[in-house]
């Protein structure tokens, strides 16, 4: 019989009871493997494994609903936790819930870091359009953005900053965030140029595109073109921003996205990963 436990507890903290959930369009059951379409990889699952996704992929379901079905299949809790981490890290779940749950959710997660535990952290995927990098980009970005306001606002009602160094503040956040996703989008238009297929991944503050394996001129331009749109977008900005120090923000800016090719990064790691490449 299922344990009576919470969707919290038994997703490590990504999940709620009445979340209603399905699995992402480009991952498609066949058999008891899942292909994951973007990338053209194939995943061999456990008979369980399969059947609990094969539920996943009929049609959305309530969360807690899905969880004691696995549950009752025979399942561990600690399969369930398994079986949800391993969709979760290939960006296959698909979450919806209400700003109640939403506000749930964010007090639930502050309580377990006060608590010094650990969840899982939620991995967002969707298509690489406009649409879709922006919306990575903001969840990427959303505690700087969310607690910038205030603080500007208080920082001026205290004379602690003037009004133009607030509106140079705004000017350097409106700049990030569009230089973020114009980096991403130069990474996107570069693939589908190749005519691939690519999806934007979302994890805590780290974001990335995935798509199919591609020949080698084409991934090492795949590399350069992010940072080098980023890095082009920032200038662009001291056009638009004409302030006194905005300049040398623009150009620090651009500098940063450049440095993104240094082989410790991703795209420096990618690039450097396929110049060595016989």
């Amino acid at each position: 019989m299922p344990a009576l436990t919470s969707a919290f507890q038994l997703s490590g903290g990504i999940l709620l009871d009445d979340d209603c959930i399905s699995l992402y369009r480009d991952l498609v059951l066949t058999g008891q493997a899942l292909e994951d379409r973007t990338v053209s990889a194939r995943h061999e699952l456990h008979p369980l494994a399969a059947k609990a996704i094969a539920n996943l992929a009929s049609e959305p379901v309530r969360a807690k609903t899905w969880i004691d079905g696995m549950l009752g299949s025979g399942m561990t809790e600690s399969n369930v936790l398994e079986v949800i981490r391993f969709v979760n890290q290939i960006g296959g779940l698909v979450v919806r819930r209400g700003l109640r749950s939403t506000l749930d959710m964010a007090v639930r997660q502050i309580t377990l870091a006060k608590l010094g535990g650990r969840g899982t952290a939620r991995v967002y995927r969707a298509p690489a359009g406009v649409r879709g990098i922006a919306s990575a980009v903001g969840r990427a970005s959303a505690p700087l953005f969310a607690t910038a306001p205030v603080t500007l606002s208080l920082a001026n009602v205290a004379h602690v900053i003037s009004l133009q160094q607030t509106e140079l503040a705004v000017a350097v956040l409106v700049t990030l965030l569009l230089s973020m996703v114009a980096h991403e989008l130069g990474h996107v238009l570069t693939i589908k140029h190749f005519r691939c297929d690519a999806c934007v991944i979302q994890r805590g503050l780290r974001l990335g595109i995935i798509h199919r394996k591609m020949k080698r001129r084409e991934e090492l331009m795949t590399s350069l073109m992010g940072p080098m749109v980023g890095a082009v977008s920032c200038l662009a900005m001291t056009a638009v921003f004409h302030m006194n120090g905005f300049a040398e923000f623009g150009l620090a800016a651009a500098i940063l996205h450049l440095l993104s090719l240094l082989p410790w990064y991703g795209d420096g790691r990618a690039l450097f990963n396929n110049l060595m490449k016989s």
